[in-house]
């Protein structure tokens, strides 16, 4: 049997992503505190949740598909909003009014969009498409689908930190070493 050999994306040769340069805190020591510097993304991304989403492609015409993907490109970070003027969508997507107005039902029925009351604004169903940190922006709606690493560690859930917060530690006197403070001293 032959061995398989590894191809190179031909769309690599010719990539290039637009990055700047963050300077995020690391931590902090007993000298101050300590920085590094990550490259950061500059071009718009939306993400797309496929396990939800890839069912509903067959069943959206070219109408709702070209729609779809208008709001993905204007989505901005964060908002789980959209303003969609008919008139400027139209003209930016080619299309006539009426089949606008398909398209969007199409949407509005398959749960991807939902009119709010204001005009011409409609919420984006975050469990198909978000622009942004889901498990930051929405933490109230998170299920976890693993158990807590730190559970095995630490033991007591009481005393686990939050989402995003820090593991309480306290220093060993004469080591240098930390531990959480309800772990008995040996």
């Amino acid at each position: 049997m032959r061995k398989k050999t590894t191809q190179t994306n031909p769309f690599v040769q010719s990539l290039q992503i637009r990055c700047k340069w963050d300077l995020r805190k690391s931590q902090e020591s007993g000298y101050g505190q300590v920085f590094k510097t990550i490259p950061v993304e500059v071009d718009h991304r939306v993400s797309l949740y496929t396990e939800y989403l890839i069912p509903l492609f067959d069943e959206l015409d070219r109408g709702g598909m070209r729609l779809l993907s208008y709001v993905c490109t204007h989505l901005r970070w964060g908002q789980d909003y959209l303003q969609l003027d008919p008139v400027k969508v139209c003209k930016s997507l080619g299309m006539a009014r009426a089949t606008y107005y398909q398209a969007l039902q199409s949407l509005t029925n398959k749960v991807l969009v939902k009119r709010e009351s204001a005009n011409n604004t409609y919420f984006i169903n975050p469990m198909y498409i978000y622009c942004g940190k889901r498990h930051i922006d929405y933490r109230d709606n998170i299920i976890f689908v693993n158990k807590n690493p730190l559970d095995n560690v630490l033991g007591d859930e009481s005393v686990l930190p939050q989402i995003g917060g820090d593991v309480p530690l306290t220093v060993i006197p004469g080591t240098g070493w930390s531990r959480p403070p309800h772990i008995p001293q040996v």
